[in-house]
């Protein structure tokens, strides 16, 4: 179904050769729920910074910065941190049409936690809400999951990092095109 609602707007938005850019700013809170991330650190905060060029209103190619820092629980010396960088895409209802506009996204990241260097991704959605009439900011609520996978360590329990991040994304950009 979605993608059939995304191939209607794609082929109803008609030629834009311009391109539409945008900064989000995504705060929020970091639950993890697997181990031995979830027996060792408790909730923590999570920050991501993307950039994007916009195609079409529709699809946004984005850099992409992630931050998780999960609180220590008693026993453990120290607090959980990885740092991600990379890039993804997003797919959302153009802003053009509504001021309400319900998104997709998610990113490829290298992630380094401690010493070690991982691969890890992120998958999100939200809902976006304009702030005036010109569209040029908007607000509303995400949920992401992230994951950061483990290779085999030998002497290491090899299971991958999964979080969940709850959070209140940041939008500004430049007003949508008349098409």
């Amino acid at each position: 179904m979605f993608l059939g609602v995304a191939l209607f707007l794609l082929a109803t938005t008609g030629p834009a050769w311009a391109l539409d850019y945008s900064v989000k700013v995504e705060p929020g809170v970091a639950i993890p729920f697997t181990p031995p991330q979830d027996s060792r650190y408790g909730v923590g905060g999570a920050a991501a910074i993307k950039a994007g060029i916009g195609f079409w209103g529709l699809l946004d190619l984005q850099l992409a910065g992630h931050f998780v820092g999960l609180s220590a629980q008693p026993g453990t010396p120290d607090i959980g941190t990885a740092w991600g960088i990379g890039g993804g895409v997003r797919l959302k209802l153009p802003h053009r049409i509504s001021i309400v506009s319900p998104w997709i996204d998610s990113d490829l990241l290298y992630v380094r936690t401690g010493p070690l260097d991982r691969f890890g991704f992120t998958v999100g959605a939200g809902v976006s809400f304009a702030l005036h009439k010109e569209k040029i900011v908007w607000l509303g609520p995400f949920i992401r999951y992230m994951q950061i996978v483990q290779g085999e360590r030998v002497g290491f329990q090899n299971d991958d990092a999964k979080i969940i991040i709850l959070g209140v994304s940041l939008e500004i950009g430049n007003p949508p095109r008349k098409r």
